[in-house]
């Protein structure tokens, strides 16, 4: 998220100069970091899932079983990664006076 604030100052920079608040740019970049997060989330489940099918297949003497609480900790834990590591860039950018942003290459 660090770098997706850097690289996209000039788009930051032109939404405040348009009149977007500091929390629409929070929101912004909050939003973005849950949804990846929340996709990288689904994928690790259904990776788990895939990699228990096959093992089930390969050795069936090996019960495999999860658990749906397994399953919402797991993508929970993800969005609140997301929250956690898109809180503060987000913060940095909502900071940025539009100028300096539209200045910054």
């Amino acid at each position: 998220m660090l770098v997706s604030v850097t690289e996209r100052t000039r788009e930051i920079g032109v939404r405040m100069a348009v009149g977007a608040r500091r929390a629409d740019i929070v929101a912004q970049f909050l939003m973005e970091a849950v949804l990846i997060c929340l996709i990288g989330g689904a994928a690790g489940v259904l990776l788990a899932f895939g990699l228990g099918a096959l093992i089930a297949l390969a050795m069936p003497q090996l019960p495999m079983s999860f658990s749906a609480l397994s399953v919402v900790l797991a993508v929970a834990s993800s969005c609140l990664v997301g929250v956690a590591f898109g809180y503060l860039p987000a913060r940095n950018a909502a900071r940025l006076e539009p100028v300096q942003a539209l200045a910054r290459d």
